[in-house]
């Protein structure tokens, strides 16, 4: 239970962290452990 609690927290954590580097993102300057750490929790 608490896992699947801190899992949720850390996804939208996540989700958060890419909503602000969005930008970023799509100006082509992408940072690669960000998309590692994304590609790990999906």
């Amino acid at each position: 239970m608490v896992h699947s609690v801190l899992r949720e927290q850390w996804l939208d954590f996540m989700y958060i962290c890419r909503a602000i580097f969005h930008d970023v993102f799509v100006e082509g300057r992408s940072l690669p452990f960000l998309n590692n750490c994304i590609m790990i929790t999906e």
